[in-house]
């Protein structure tokens, strides 16, 4: 799941260098408690880790869900509200659809899917919002592969 969240940095920096600012990975959700360093930003962040049953009658064959969060900082100078800032924040996330959605990154047996979104904060004209994206792999034991 780890790799999964740099891969995702990489790929926001290839396909949506324009876009955004600031990209960064991130441990947790906590260590976004600053202003970024530049607007607007994305951090990416690990979030779940969901192993499903082993379906294998010997060793371990099972699925894992995985799930990375994108949390977007986008800020509109003289606005204290936040609300000239949706708008940037509306091509953000686009911005981060059309280059994750669809998506197999290495390691995942299918394609990246939106998982949810919602309003983290506003803060002195800041809009913090968070985008998941979820995908799947699968893990098997040695002798399994």
């Amino acid at each position: 799941m780890i790799e999964l969240a740099f891969e995702i940095e990489q790929r926001l920096r290839a396909l949506a260098p324009d876009r955004f600012a600031h990209i960064g990975t991130v441990a947790a959700l906590p260590a976004i408690n600053q202003q970024p360093p530049a607007y607007p930003a994305a951090y990416i962040v690990p979030l779940a880790h969901e192993p499903q049953g082993n379906e294998a009658l010997q060793g371990v064959a099972q699925l894992e869900a995985l799930t990375v969060a994108l949390v977007l900082c986008v800020k509109h100078a003289g606005d204290p509200t936040g609300a000239k800032a949706l708008l940037q924040l509306v091509a953000c996330r686009q911005a981060v659809a059309d280059a994750l959605l669809g998506w197999v990154a290495p390691g995942l047996g299918g394609p990246l899917v939106f998982a949810g979104g919602s309003l983290e904060r506003v803060e002195a004209g800041t809009v913090w919002w968070t985008d998941e994206v979820a995908g799947q792999r699968v893990v098997c034991s040695p002798a399994q592969a």
